[in-house]
């Protein structure tokens, strides 16, 4: 689960293709590193060193349009399901795709983080 604001989603999709990231500590060891060029173009993943406290989290907000499905998806190794993430760089590899920071998100895995995404919102 998620929390995103509307400003960062009005802000999303502004764009033709989009992908939501937000510059933070990773919420977990699975995260990846969303690779992003000097013009804001999304051009890869990686997988962080362990020493890397701040990378580009892909938030889950997208703004796509139908050649997404031109797509074939990418299933996550050792996994039985797809990858939206993985999917769209497919995608970038034949158009730009920006990267737009949302630095309202908030990702809620656990009760203590939606104990916390309550207190914040409560406040605003």
């Amino acid at each position: 689960m998620i929390s995103i604001k509307k400003k960062d989603l009005e802000n999303l999709i502004s764009y033709n293709l989009a992908v939501g990231v937000h510059k933070g500590t990773p919420p977990n060891k699975v995260t990846f590193d969303l690779v992003v060029s000097e013009h804001g173009m999304v051009i890869g993943l990686r997988r962080p060193e362990p020493h890397e406290m701040i990378l580009n989290i892909v938030t889950g907000a997208y703004c796509l349009d139908t050649r997404i499905f031109d797509q074939v998806p990418v299933v996550i190794s050792g996994k039985q399901e797809y990858s939206l993430p993985q999917t769209v760089l497919t995608l970038a590899t034949s158009t730009n795709i920006r990267a737009v920071e949302m630095p309202g998100w908030m990702q809620i895995s656990t009760p203590d983080d939606l104990q916390r995404v309550d207190q914040v919102l409560t406040k605003q």
